[in-house]
């Protein structure tokens, strides 16, 4: 299916495909700029593009473009810090930034989509390539360097195959989509290819807009938004607003959850609100292709401690359950991170299979994801390893020790909080400290509270008692 995407978008002839205020692309418009621009990304080289910006045409044309030009496209959010986007061109070999914001990196050419089209529409020779991957999408890793998610065309093809042909989406085919996801962030990928192979509008938000309740408000009146892929952290914003209810919103069909735990007290404040709205909750890491199961939320699931985050009838792949933890095996799932060898990650019989770390349980056909084996957390959808900011703490001149923890709701497996606990050796503030740790890693990963003391507990087994820590 991926490899007929110009076909795609070719039949969708005038339909918008992607509205971003008031920026518009038709499929037919977007067919011939992913035409010229793919030809020149061919002449261009081989190596895996970094797509850096926000939520524009361009970035969106720039994908769809890496894909039908067979490069391995790596999307990166504008605020990334330099740092970390070094790390990634060394560790991929990058050689192409397509960006349309200020940034000037040595080692690659930094490009808009028009001045690659410039540069490159003269040049005749092409670049034979067998790349394997579809994009690679980064997640924060223990070690405090980054980890590649290496997704390929085949975990694509099959996701897009999947969530295309899933009984639930039966009707919705020709609607309007909302965006809101950074495509740095694999729920965009729902965003993008469930919506284009279902011939939908994307109706995208930037990340400056994100925050502002009014604005988001604003975008699913005005283009009667019937569809709203996003995290439970994202519908909790929206619901904060009493005013956000079926009567002021009629349009709105169907809300999609993936990315974090979805409460039940959340769904049930959701049909309060939304007596004709159809929840789904889904499940799956970026190793998986976005998601791998999912299921419409009834009623009757309201009476439990969790939701069900799927049906193992209708599951993308094969899951089991092993030690309490959910394994996943099939052809979404991914073959390995880029340079780093994972335990995870292994093979079964020639299929690919993946150790989760999410614990779950499979009761009556439904598939019930719990909690986690380790120190990942998912906050604001987003997935943390608190050893990637202690890691990224240590490299700060004057910081001694780290230990970071998080806050949970009361009760709950939701992510209240993060903080940190450091000891120094040399008068320097918790102001200094997030401000150098805002050139390492993203700003959603830095911690809400850092506190500055004088020295960190220790437990019985000599390790720093992060139990005693989430206490306090």
């Amino acid at each position: 299916m991926i490899d007929n995407l110009l076909n795609v978008l070719q039949e969708g002839k005038d339909k918008i495909l992607y509205k971003i205020d008031n920026d518009v692309i038709t499929y037919n418009e977007c067919y011939q700029k992913v035409l010229e621009l793919s030809n020149n990304l061919k002449k261009q080289g081989t190596s895996p593009i970094i797509i850096y910006g926000d939520k524009d045409i361009d970035t969106v044309i720039s994908i769809l473009s890496s894909i039908v030009a067979h490069r391995c496209y790596i999307p990166i959010y504008k605020c990334t810090p330099l740092y970390r986007i070094k790390e990634i061109i060394k560790e991929t070999k990058s050689n192409l930034i397509i960006t349309n914001t200020e940034i000037n990196i040595d080692e690659v050419e930094c490009l808009s989509v028009n001045d690659i089209n410039k540069k490159y529409q003269e040049v005749f020779n092409y670049y034979e390539n067998d790349n394997k991957y579809a994009y690679i999408i980064y997640t924060s890793g223990s070690t405090g360097k980054p980890k590649g998610v290496q997704i390929s065309y085949n975990n694509l093809n099959n996701f897009i195959k999947w969530v295309t042909t899933l009984n639930e989406f039966k009707e919705c085919s020709k609607i309007k989509v909302l965006s809101q996801a950074s495509f740095s962030f694999d729920l965009s990928v729902m965003d993008l290819y469930f919506s284009i192979y279902k011939n939908n509008t994307i109706i995208g938000i930037s990340s400056d807009d994100r925050s502002n309740l009014s604005k988001v408000y604003e975008v699913i009146k005005e283009n009667n938004i019937n569809f709203l892929i996003m995290t439970p952290t994202f519908i909790k914003l929206l619901l904060v607003g009493n005013e956000f209810n079926e009567e002021k919103y009629p349009s709105i069909k169907y809300m999609f959850f993936c990315g974090e735990l979805l409460e039940v007290s959340t769904v049930k404040k959701i049909k309060e609100r939304f007596k004709n709205v159809k929840v789904i909750n889904a499940y799956g890491p970026t190793e998986a292709t976005c998601c791998v199961s999912l299921l419409e939320i009834k009623d009757s699931m309201l009476d439990k401690e969790y939701l069900p985050v799927g049906n193992l009838y209708t599951s993308a792949v094969k899951i089991d359950i092993e030690d309490n933890q959910i394994i996943l095996k099939g052809d979404s799932v991914f073959d390995g991170y880029l340079g780093i060898v994972s335990d995870n990650y292994y093979k079964e019989n020639g299929v690919n299979c993946y150790k989760t770390g999410d614990i779950g349980l499979i009761k009556e056909d439904y598939l019930y994801c719990t909690g986690r084996l380790d120190n990942q957390i998912k906050y604001m959808g987003y997935r943390i390893e608190l050893g990637d900011i202690e890691n990224n703490l240590l490299k700060i001149d004057g910081i001694k020790e780290a230990v970071v923890i998080c806050k949970y709701k009361d009760n709950s497996n939701i992510v209240k909080l993060i903080k940190a606990y450091v000891t120094i050796s040399k008068n320097i503030n918790t102001t200094y400290i997030k401000k150098e740790l805002s050139k390492l890693i993203p700003s959603y990963m830095i911690p809400k509270i850092i506190e500055i003391v004088d020295s960190i507990p220790i437990n019985n087994n000599g390790k720093y008692d992060r139990k005693k820590l989430s206490e306090l």
